[in-house]
């Protein structure tokens, strides 16, 4: 069924779909965001659920609904999600500083797709920075195309973005500061944390060691 399904795909699908205006091309005012991602992180791709691996070194991962649990179960859950999000970026960037968005719309091929409508609410003005492709086998290839958007360390421009992610409405969401000090990646059950260095790191596990997975493998 899989192979009949991405067969019919390639085949028939995407080539009807990559000729659908409007095309989406990338927007040459964030440029300089792949040089300083390069020059920071030369061994790891700007995908959120990668960065845990890729910058080992310096990762350290928070829980973010109560007692570890992966989705909150009502308001006041919520509320402890957001505000264990806020405590983090808080530590990071003062409140109200300019952050960069990374959001993510995924398609069968190179040609970009639009991002979800509540993903374009909850991030706007984003605009196409790169794509990467993901993976690729015989059945055919996955694209990460990867959307910039300028947002503030503030619970109004942050909350509705930290809410889908917490729903598990969108995914692979990067946080950060504009030269890319430190990255945030906040996943539906907590947080990856990726700080300028070991030493950081190590002081924020401490301040938020209640946060901590209990698990040997900091999951």
């Amino acid at each position: 069924m899989r192979r009949w399904f991405w067969q019919t795909w390639n085949g028939r699908v995407r080539p009807l779909l990559d000729r659908l205006p409007p095309r989406i091309e990338a927007d040459p005012r964030w440029a300089w965001l792949t040089t300083t991602w390069e020059s920071r992180f030369p061994t790891a791709r700007p995908v959120g659920h990668e960065l845990r691996g890729a910058l080992a070194d310096r990762w350290v991962r928070f829980h973010s609904p109560p007692e570890s649990k992966r989705y909150p179960d009502d308001e006041a859950e919520y509320a402890e999600v957001l505000r264990r999000h806020h405590a983090v970026l808080d530590v990071l960037a003062a409140p109200g500083a300019e952050l960069i968005a990374i959001t993510v719309s995924w398609s069968p091929s190179r040609h970009p797709r639009r991002r979800p409508r509540d993903l374009v609410r909850a991030a706007p003005d984003g605009a196409l920075w790169r794509s990467v492709l993901y993976e690729a086998d015989d059945y055919g290839e996955s694209w990460f195309h990867l959307f910039a958007s300028g947002l503030h360390n503030a619970p109004r421009d942050l909350d509705p973005l930290l809410r889908l992610v917490a729903d598990w409405a969108t995914s692979d969401v990067i946080l950060t500061s504009r030269d890319l000090d430190w990255l945030y990646h906040p996943y539906d059950g907590g947080g990856d944390l990726i700080p300028p260095s070991a030493l950081e790191r190590d002081t924020l596990a401490n301040r938020f060691a209640d946060w901590l997975p209990r698990n040997p493998a900091g999951l």
